[in-house]
């Protein structure tokens, strides 16, 4: 998924450990072999003064193997020191990359708000820079109505070692306009390394508008339902009338219609 880091198999050490004592060892080995052995044959030497020869290079080349294994392990550590910090540099290189280019930011605030640490992602998020950010305590870019509110969550959090509290916020912009955040804060001021709120947090402004936007579509609808059915029952209490008026018109005309029938039957 990553690269991976580079490694130091041909680093100077390395190189430094033939040219160093291996090369001028075996050089200086393969001189007294041939001082020895010249000397053998060319000037008749006895046995016990090629005897003392190869003792005397024995005796060097132990001496060099022992001093190399101490130096090599010396090498060795410095060797696997080298890795690992070239190991950190990627791996501080590969995380800063990260935080760069990311649409999140990152923030490190004190116990009393003040900022230790602000990604880049700040300033596409806020409009500041880290400079006019470590001049201001955070709190006071939060939304007076919510200010007191988050002071009192931030202390308590600030009480709490290892815990994390989720929050959403509004938060003044460098243009003077008020931005939601989704913020999700932690308390790592125990932890060595960091000793500090990590904040972590994102521009949720467009996402509170629209639920803003779909809130008030909800309660325009609520009103439209409840004044259609205010009219609807209005028309319905008048249908109701007007049928109970046209049933006591058609009763009158039909008591007429037979009282009008009895008198003209008594007529006759």
């Amino acid at each position: 998924m990553f690269p991976r880091p580079p490694t130091a198999t041909n680093t100077p050490i390395t190189r430094l450990k033939w040219l160093a004592v291996w090369a001028p060892a075996a050089a200086v080995a393969s001189l007294f072999i041939l001082e020895a052995f010249l000397d053998f044959y060319i000037h008749s030497f006895t046995y016990n003064v090629l005897l003392v020869h190869l003792f005397v290079i024995v005796a060097f080349t132990a001496g060099t193997y022992f001093f190399s294994r101490y130096l090599f392990a010396v090498i060795s550590q410095e060797e696997k020191l080298f890795r690992q910090n070239l190991e950190l540099s990627a791996l501080a290189k590969r995380f800063g990359a990260l935080i760069e280019n990311s649409s999140d930011s990152i923030a490190v605030l004190t116990a009393d708000g003040g900022l230790l640490y602000s990604s880049p992602a700040t300033t596409r998020i806020l409009g500041y820079t880290a400079e006019e950010l470590a001049r201001v305590n955070v709190f006071e870019l939060v939304h007076p109505d919510q200010r007191d509110k988050e002071r009192a969550r931030f202390a308590e959090l600030v009480n709490s070692p290892g815990a994390f509290a989720p929050s959403s916020l509004r938060v003044r912009h460098k243009d003077g306009s008020w931005r939601w955040i989704g913020i999700v804060s932690s308390n790592l001021l125990g932890d060595p390394s960091v000793q500090g709120i990590v904040c972590n947090y994102r521009d949720i402004t467009a996402r509170k508008e629209a639920e803003e936007a779909l809130r008030k579509a909800h309660d325009e609808l609520e009103v439209r339902v409840q004044e259609r059915t205010a009219e609807l029952v209005r028309a319905n209490e008048a249908l109701r009338s007007e049928i109970a008026e046209r049933r006591r018109a058609e009763e009158e005309l039909r008591d007429y219609r037979i009282g009008h029938g009895r008198h003209h039957q008594h007529r006759r």
